[in-house]
């Protein structure tokens, strides 16, 4: 003898969250927005599963339009700072500066310093030797 009975599992918890939320909740409703009303992003969807998902999992399209402005500053920023670090270096072969690798500018007001020194004591100097 065979029996072809059937057994049923037991629901799941998230089968019966959702089935109460679809029951209780409901499809939202198009309706006219009020006017000075804007309206958050999540009530553009129509089931509660989607806008429950919508408000707390994911970026919204203004978050993730402000992010890809910053991205873009940043890459401009960057941009502007090579530009920048080229100028200086065609300005230090134009007018024959001190090296840009060497170029720090804590020090560079010392070597202004040493460079003033040195025609100070050459100037001191004589010019003959005399021995």
């Amino acid at each position: 003898m065979t029996s072809t009975s059937t057994s049923c599992s037991p629901p799941s918890p998230s089968g019966i969250s959702i089935l109460a939320i679809n029951i209780l909740v409901g499809p939202a409703e198009l309706r006219p927005i009020p006017e000075g009303y804007q309206p958050r992003e999540e009530e553009y969807h129509r089931n509660p599963i989607t806008r429950i998902i919508t408000k707390y999992f994911k970026t919204g399209m203004q978050e993730n339009y402000e992010v890809h402005l910053h991205c873009a500053w940043e890459c401009a920023k960057i941009s502007e700072m090579g530009q920048l670090r080229a100028e200086v270096k065609r300005q230090m072969q134009i007018h024959g500066d001190y090296k840009g690798w060497y170029h720090r500018p804590d020090i560079a007001r010392y070597s202004r310093m040493k460079r003033e020194a040195d025609t100070f004591n050459t100037s001191c100097q004589g010019t003959e030797f005399q021995g």
